[in-house]
Formats: structure tokens, C-alpha cells, sequence
């Protein structure tokens, strides 16, 4: 599924993005994140970007103990 987003995510295609949201089972808290910084992406908005994953996302970035997920959120969450 993480595939299916970066791929949605690179071409815009938010509709992929809507039928990924929308199928399946309850998906882990990181692809919630992930979905959710690639509509942000696609969108070039950060509007739909719920409170609660701007806290989240500035916690790992301001975290001292740096690690792989740290440096991919950031990579991902410029465009906050």
C-alpha cells in the first residue's frame, strides 16, 4: 500500500489517494500519516492536514533521537 501512495502522491492523482483512503481495513497509524502528507503533496495545500498530524509531524522533527522515519517525515513535510 505504501507503493500505491508514493505513487499516487507523484502523479497527483488524488483519486488514487480518495480509493486507497477509502478501501480496506483500518491501516497503521504510520500510513495514516503517510496518506495523509500525500494528499498534501498532490494538493500543494497543507489545508487538509488534520492538527493532530502537524503536532505529530513536529514532535519527530524536533526529536533528539533522530532515525530513518525522523529524516523521511521531514523530507516529506516541507511543504508545511
Amino acid at each position: 500500500m505504501a507503493g500505491e501512495i508514493t505513487y499516487a502522491q507523484n502523479n497527483r492523482d488524488v483519486q488514487a489517494l480518495d480509493k486507497i483512503k477509502s478501501g480496506g481495513s483500518e491501516p497503521p497509524l504510520w500510513l495514516k500519516y503517510r496518506l495523509e502528507l500525500a494528499y498534501a503533496l498532490a494538493l500543494r495545500s497543507n489545508d487538509q492536514v488534520p492538527p493532530v498530524l502537524r503536532k505529530r509531524m513536529k514532535s519527530l522533527i524536533m526529536n533528539e533521537n533522530w532515525d530513518r522515519t525522523s529524516y523521511h517525515f521531514l523530507s516529506q513535510a516541507v511543504i508545511f
